[in-house]
């Protein structure tokens, strides 16, 4: 299947469509901003720049710390300053205590209630153990409301610190500008005072902390020195260091000569092996081995031998057997044979020795590795005990050293270095509300607005799976569409009730079902089917409505048409037709008299069968082979005969009569039915082979769903334009 293009207008349409809900979503954002922009009290904001650095240390006091590299500095001195103690000094040195809720006095009744409110929740939600009395240098009680106000000027205090500077910036926020600079300036000096209580409350409490805890790590080293020394003696581990150096490099040396050794017996065994296999099938065999072949000895009687042998050959040409000469040669030629098996026997017997040799020389390596291995791990266990000793030894002589140079110095607090601090820029009285910022408000409360109503559209689009355009549906289903039924907006117009295409024949409700007659007609390349069945897939989707329609247009065409209700569960033809229903299609295939079956449509060339009595089994009655036959008389007699049945996907009587009728028609009612029942009951009558002709799409809105088709309908109805 192609993958269908998307176009700009397609978002447009989508818009366009839930409108109203693009709408609702802008209005309740917007006016939901709107009112809490205007509903909020203007808050002003009053900053003050502030350089913080660490003070130099004294060259004559012997350090060399790098001052500023410390990255976690400035948000430490942040900290100090959006801190309670700090805002509790601000309040102090103001007095706000005593008229901090005039600076909110308001004329009005409202501002009297936010007053009243504000100082009740104050002293509601104040502690007493927020602050002791002992947190205070000077030892002042603090009350609840002094806490409850420094509270919340903490919480309005803003601490940033400038990026790539040693600057950071204080701003504090409030509904009133006076107060808003007076505390940002006295979060300064109460900041200032701070650092200086601090670094005094050390000093001392250093200096005693650590005389102690110098004369406490001067015993541990005592006590670790005196258990080392015990140790040592009780396992008599004088040279251990060395051996600890030996003993690895002695196993390595043992593990190197096993390996040669064991090597060196294992060549020794495969020569052994390979002389014992060839001397037992013929000892002179053994001369082509290697190690023998190239015994000098052994090379030079072959040498010998061979010389022998040519003799012997020459002589063999002058002499005979018996001649002196030969015999003296063939004696010689024995004589060298028989030394050369005795050469070979002596190599023989020392290859076995070298053997029994490189065997007991492997022997002994092993037991020495062995034994080695097992004075190591002896070692191991000693020098382990020995190393954690030796460890808490270094650790507790550094820590005392440390502690004893730092004792040592006069003026401990120079480790913590003191902090510098200078106004970079003065706070001045904010004349303009910092907040709320109204215009950046309502440009956000429109964005919002029409972004989430815009969003919202697209996600309910998304989710709804029902039929919204006819390409769509023909791309998702696999059907043809064979027409497109105008959804009316007259609400006085009941289609159940009404036949339009007979009341209004020139409407364009009418047109609607003209071109489907057109499809139907033009639906083969030969002939159009003489039989059709209507159906849908689930109720009130308006397949009679469109069996009825459809009947009336092509009978208004000249065409003789047979509208059969074959709905045996609810019929409605014989009511909108106001006939007798009391014999009908039911009685037919039940085996009634088929006399007076027929009736008279409202118009020339319409005839119609009614459903007759609803019977308990319509699905049987439906399979009787009755049916076709009916089907082929009366075929003879109509061009063209069209079926109402019940919903295909609760029931069999529409498949049943699809078995029968060259075509089949399915209803889909617009933005109601969904793809998978139109589907569902595509499958079920294309699975038993039956013949389906297309779908129509019934109830479409046909200017709110596409703009062609909106153009077209102003065009041809009611347009104005010639």
């Amino acid at each position: 299947m192609e993958e269908q293009e998307i176009h700009l207008r397609d978002y447009l349409l989508v818009v366009r469509k839930r409108k109203s809900i693009v709408l609702t979503c802008f209005v309740i954002t917007f006016l939901t901003v709107l009112l809490g922009t205007l509903a909020a009290t203007p808050r002003y904001k009053a900053s003050i720049n502030l350089l913080v650095e660490r003070s130099k240390p004294d060259p004559l006091a012997g350090y060399n710390v790098a001052v500023g590299m410390d990255p976690t500095f400035l948000q430490t001195q942040s900290q100090i300053l959006k801190s309670t103690r700090v805002a509790l000094k601000v309040v102090q040195s103001l007095d706000l205590a005593s008229h901090y809720a005039s600076y909110f006095v308001r004329d009005d009744t409202m501002g009297r209630l936010l007053n009243w409110s504000r100082e009740s929740m104050q002293n509601i939600f104040s502690s007493q153990d927020v602050l002791s009395e002992e947190d205070l240098s000077n030892d002042e009680k603090i009350s609840n409301r002094e806490i409850s106000i420094a509270e919340n000027i903490s919480s309005n205090i803003d601490i940033k610190p400038i990026k790539g500077s040693n600057i950071i910036d204080i701003s504090f926020s409030s509904e009133n500008p006076a107060l808003t600079v007076m505390v940002v300036n006295s979060v300064v000096k109460a900041y200032m005072d701070e650092l200086l209580e601090i670094k005094m409350q050390s000093s001392g409490y250093t200096i005693k902390w650590m005389t102690a805890k110098t004369e406490e790590q001067r015993e541990k080293l005592s006590k670790s020195e005196q258990a080392l020394q015990d140790y040592m003696k009780t396992q008599n581990m004088v040279t251990i260091e060395d051996r600890i150096a030996i003993i690895p490099q002695k196993m390595t040396e043992v593990g190197s000569q096993l390996n040669r050794a064991e090597t060196k017996r294992k060549e020794l065994e495969l020569l052994n092996t390979q002389v014992a296999t060839l001397a037992a099938r013929d000892i002179q065999s053994v001369v082509t081995i290697p190690a023998i072949a190239a015994d000098p000895e052994m090379k030079a009687v072959r040498d010998h031998l061979q010389q022998s042998e040519q003799q012997i050959l020459e002589l063999s040409k002058k002499y005979g057997a018996k001649h002196p000469v030969m015999i003296k040669a063939v004696d010689e030629k024995e004589s060298l044979t028989n030394k050369q098996l005795e050469i070979i026997q002596h190599i023989i017997a020392s290859f076995k020795n070298d053997y029994d040799l490189a065997l007991s020389n492997e022997e002994s390596l092993r037991n020495l590795l062995t034994s080695t291995k097992a004075e190591a791990m002896g070692l191991n266990e000693k020098s382990i005990q020995y190393g954690v000793l030796k460890r808490d030894i270094e650790s507790n002589r550094a820590l005392y050293e440390s502690l004893l140079s730092k004792v040592k110095e006069q003026n401990i607090t120079e480790e913590a270095h003191s902090v510098n601090v200078w106004v970079v820029e003065e706070a001045r009285t904010p004349t303009v509300p910092d907040s709320p910022r109204k215009m950046r408000n309502l440009l956000l409360g429109i964005i919002l607005g029409l972004g989430g109503g815009i969003g919202l559209a697209f996600l309910i689009e998304y989710m709804d799976n029902t039929v919204k355009s006819v390409e769509e549906a023909e791309a998702r289903t696999g059907l043809p569409s064979l027409g497109v039924i105008e959804k009316l907006k007259d609400k006085e117009k009941n289609l159940k009730d009404k036949i339009l295409t007979l009341e209004e024949p020139t409407s364009s409700f009418a047109e609607s079902f003209k071109a489907l007659r057109t499809s139907i007609l033009l639906s083969s390349a030969t002939r159009p089917p003489k039989s059709i069945l209507v159906t849908s897939t689930v109720a009130e989707e308006g397949k009679t409505t469109i069996a009825v329609n459809l009947a009336v247009t092509i009978a208004q065409a000249g065409q003789k048409v047979l509208l059969v209700d074959s709905d045996m569960r609810k019929p409605r033809i014989h009511k909108l037709f106001k006939l007798d229903n009391s014999k009908g299609l039911s009685s037919y295939l039940a085996g009634a008299d088929d006399s007076n079956l027929v009736h008279d449509g409202p118009i020339n060339g319409l005839k119609i069968i009614s459903a007759g009595p609803i019977p308990p089994n319509p699905s049987e009655l439906l399979s009787s082979p009755k049916l076709a036959e009916m089907l082929e008389k009366l075929g003879k007699l109509f061009d063209i005969i069209i079926f109402d049945s019940a919903p295909v996907i609760f029931v069999t009587d529409s498949r049943i009569i699809s078995k029968v009728v060259e075509g089949t028609i399915i209803v889909a009612k617009a933005e109601q039915t969904s793809y998978e029942l139109i589907n569902k009951g595509a499958r079920s009558l294309l699975d038993i082979d039956a013949h389906v002709l297309g779908m129509v799409v019934n109830a479409y809105d046909l200017k709110k769903n596409s703009y062609y088709y909106g153009k077209y309908y102003n065009y041809s109805y009611g347009g104005d334009d010639a």
